[in-house]
């Protein structure tokens, strides 16, 4: 049963993915994209630019990568084979998709015309690159703790920790210009998507010890 419903759950994502996808390329942006990206922007809270300045800084450029292969050799080095493989591979394999989407997709980035732009990027805007690393790889580090640590105060923050970028993550890349809230959502369908093929790689791996 447990498997019946995950899988109807990955089916679900791939259909919504597929709908928001066709729609991202036929339409630059949606109207409810400037009304909650405005409505983003308007935060006035002490502290909250630097919290989307520092949330987004983690998944730009080679901080990324640096973060991901630091984790995975990490991993490595303590005999985590398993877990230190399907990090590096999966992220990297989620970093190429990502890419594809976007060159299949062809939809621009926001534009200062309808919202502040904070930060400007070339390349194209649907689904978001930051929001998909963020799910694969700290995800995967939430998956890793779960089914390792054992129950406590300390798992707790741990889980925390790594929880609080993905839900940081898309505000951040909205309040910044980067991206429309559809971009977004695109992200974390695309990042649970991968996510999951990640956790379902790993448990196999783990199970069989052929890593």
């Amino acid at each position: 049963m447990k498997r019946l419903y995950l899988g109807l759950g990955f089916g679900i994502a791939c259909g919504l993915f597929t709908i928001l996808g066709v729609s991202a390329h036929r339409f630059s942006y949606f109207q409810w994209d400037v009304s909650i990206a405005q409505w983003i922007q308007a935060t006035t809270l002490v502290g909250f630019h630097s919290l989307m300045l520092a949330t987004s800084w983690m998944g730009t450029g080679g901080t990324a990568w640096w973060i991901t292969i630091s984790a995975g050799v990490a991993l490595l080095a303590f005999k985590r084979v398993p877990a230190g493989v399907t990090c590096l591979v999966g992220v990297g394999v989620g970093s190429l998709l990502n890419r594809v989407l976007k060159y299949l997709i062809g939809r621009p980035r926001p534009t200062d015309e309808l919202i502040e732009v904070l930060i400007e990027y070339p390349n194209l805007s649907f689904p978001s690159g930051h929001v998909v690393f963020y799910v694969q790889f700290f995800g995967f580090l939430f998956y890793f703790m779960a089914r390792r640590k054992k129950p406590g105060w300390q798992r707790f923050a741990a889980m925390f920790l790594v929880g609080c970028p993905i839900a940081l993550v898309g505000v951040s890349r909205v309040y910044l210009g980067a991206h429309w809230p559809s971009d977004v959502l695109g992200g974390y369908l695309v990042g649970g998507i991968a996510l999951f093929l990640m956790a379902v790689n790993y448990a196999r791996f783990n199970r069989t010890g052929n890593l």
